[in-house]
Order: structure tokens, then sequence, then C-alpha cells
């Protein structure tokens, strides 16, 4: 098991860093309905320690955030964080664009915005059952 993991039984903390406070706002209520401990961030700046000390196991992040644009803001996440949790690229970018940045990137993961958040539901569920295996 690489980086932090949901203790089987407690919840997940998932992260979700959006420069849109409706979309934060949706996908808040659809991750804690589905058990999970969820900080939603709409800023970057501030953002590392934020998420050490709320313990992240995931995190979905927008590839085009203001000031930080996703890529850098996961190298920052990457070189401050212990834990190294699992990230997810969220965004409206097409397919292709988006893969390749997330290659990039080395996250864990991507998901292209489309009004449907079952795609990114899953993935969240994907990744966090990699992550909790021995």
């Amino acid at each position: 098991m690489t980086g932090a993991a949901a203790v089987p039984g407690e919840p997940a903390r998932i992260c979700v860093l959006d420069a849109d406070l409706s979309r934060l706002r949706d996908l808040e209520q659809l991750l804690k309905a589905q058990g999970h401990q969820v900080l939603c961030l709409n800023e970057v700046i501030g953002a590392s320690n934020r998420i050490r000390e709320f313990g992240a196991d995931l995190l979905v992040v927008e590839v085009m955030m203001p000031t930080l644009s996703g890529p850098r803001l996961i190298e920052v996440l990457r070189r401050n964080l212990k834990n190294r949790p699992a990230i997810i690229l969220y965004s409206a970018l097409n397919l292709e664009n988006l893969a390749a940045v997330a290659n990039q990137s080395r996250a864990d993961d991507y998901v292209v915005k489309n009004g449907d958040y079952l795609p990114l539901l899953n993935k969240v569920r994907f990744q966090l059952n990699l992550r909790s295996r021995p």
C-alpha cells in the first residue's frame, strides 16, 4: 500500500480543490452521502498545509485552478505531503489533453468534467479500493 489509506471501517478523507463553488458544494454533498469526510478548497494558497492537517487519503484537483495550475499544485503537494494521497485530476479539458496532463504530473487518475458526477465517483471508489489493499 502506498501513502495514506482509509482505515477499514472508517471514512476516507477526501479533499476537493476547485474554484467553482457550486461544483464544490455538489461534490461535498455526494461524497459525504457516501460516508467520506470531505475538505473543500477553492483556493490553492495554503492548500498543502490544510491538506496535511486534514490527512487526506485522496485529492480531487481541478487542472485549471487560478494562481497555480493543477500540475504545478500537484508538484508542490507531492513535495510537501508525507502521506502521498492518491490524486485524481478533474477538468473540462478534452480527454486527450487531460490524459497528457495527468501523465506529465503523475496523477493517479483523471476524469473529464461533463456535468455527470458518476464517472468521478467511480474513480474515487476505485482509487480508495486500490489504496486499502495490503
